[in-house]
């Protein structure tokens, strides 16, 4: 499978978005959140909101900070890299006959 920009982005999303609830939950603000990692405000909310995103070294910073594991942030990944459903009633052809991706018979158009 190739990963896309499109998936690059769902990937940041998600880790950003992982960060942030955990952060919600410990009650830190992104200021306290900076402090315990180093890192600035400004990357943490652009981390957050999936705008860019972190080195592994700085997700290990924030994981150490939150008290997580590192691969916690990656919670709901594995749906971002599914291919997608097949469509039912797409035409496919195969040995000259017209089906359909469920087995029907493809409809002329």
């Amino acid at each position: 499978m190739i990963v896309t920009r499109a998936h690059e982005a769902a990937l940041h999303a998600l880790v950003g978005g992982n960060v942030r609830a955990h952060r919600h939950r410990l009650g830190l603000t992104l200021s306290d959140l900076a402090r315990r990692t180093g890192l600035s405000v400004a990357l943490l909310s652009m981390m957050e909101r999936g705008a860019t995103g972190i080195t592994l070294t700085n997700l290990f910073r924030v994981a150490a900070a939150l008290d997580l594991q590192i691969t916690v942030l990656f919670d709901g990944h594995a749906t971002l890299l599914q291919p997608p459903a097949p469509l039912a009633g797409v035409a496919i052809h195969e040995g000259g006959e017209g089906r359909t991706r469920d087995g029907g018979p493809a409809t002329a158009q």
